[in-house]
């Protein structure tokens, strides 16, 4: 989200060097920004004149992550700042839309202690985005966790998770929920009469589940993919993937819970939980 400020000119003065004329009262001041020194380019930089620091517009904007536009017709400049959408104060950690419209984010700049990173990430921005920190690796430093909604509809839903260190962004893989179900989780469905049964097998655990006919014919077994939402559970990272077992009908959520592994220095999905929607 931008926030834009109009700035009017009705004088503009133009500051030349000359004989009689002084332009600074002192030396070039040190600027930092969040305990982090500021570097302008260009040799534009900063000025104390009569008392006052002035800030070369253009250069400090940038910085910020901002844009200024100079419109001739009427002589004004257009000062667009972003908004963080997401923020932990007390880790000095903001997340930046790149670019927005009313229902999309392109792109977004991370910035964590003063230093920023643009990620090429997409979301929908009806959804909130979670924005974390946690020691996934037990190494008494937190990472990073980013959770964004990607989009959906009815009885569908896409999320998705990043999880980067904390000083110099470098993304720690995750596990894809699905590939380690297909691993782990086994059912079957059968027709009667009357009913649906259906079986779920998850290592030494069995689960029966009796549901009834739907008004159309009901899939050969349980589908998963529709829905796949990331979640923080008690200081830990989960994914909750329904299982469908007809259109539309879920028969209960398999809940996937993530460890980190050091030899692949990557998140791995460790167990799956199944939580009946029945009972």
């Amino acid at each position: 989200m931008y926030k834009k400020i109009t700035l009017i000119f009705f004088v503009t003065i133009m500051v030349m060097g000359g004989s009689g004329l002084v332009l600074a009262d002192e030396s070039v001041p040190i600027m930092n920004l969040n305990d982090s020194h500021l570097y302008f380019v260009n040799n534009v930089e900063p000025i104390v004149l009569n008392g006052t620091v002035l800030v070369p517009l253009r250069e400090f904007t940038e910085i910020l992550g901002g844009k200024v536009t100079w419109n001739q017709a009427d002589k004004t400049v257009d000062i667009e700042i972003p908004h963080a959408i997401a923020s932990n104060t007390q880790q000095k950690l903001y997340l930046y839309p790149f670019e927005c419209s009313k229902s999309t984010y392109q792109g977004f700049i991370l910035e964590s202690n003063g230093q920023r990173k643009y990620f090429d990430w997409t979301a929908q921005a009806s959804r909130e985005i979670q924005l974390a920190c946690l020691d996934i690796n037990n190494d008494d430093r937190d990472e990073i966790v980013v959770i964004l909604y990607q989009g959906g509809g009815t009885d569908v839903a896409q999320y998705e998770i990043h999880i980067l260190d904390m000083e110099t962004f470098e993304e720690i893989p995750v596990e894809n929920p699905l590939d380690y179900i297909n691993r782990e989780v086994r059912t079957s469905i059968t027709q009667t009469s009357t009913d649906l049964l259906i079986d779920i097998k998850i290592g030494d655990q069995e689960y029966l589940c009796k549901r009834d006919l739907p008004g159309f014919s009901a899939i050969d077994n349980i589908v998963f993919g529709n829905i796949i939402r990331f979640e923080l559970e008690n200081q830990r990272i989960c994914c909750s993937v329904p299982g469908m077992y007809c259109i539309p009908g879920y028969v209960g959520d398999f809940r996937v819970y993530y460890k980190y592994d050091a030899a692949t220095q990557s998140m791995k999905a460790f167990k799956v939980v199944f939580e009946d929607y029945g009972k």
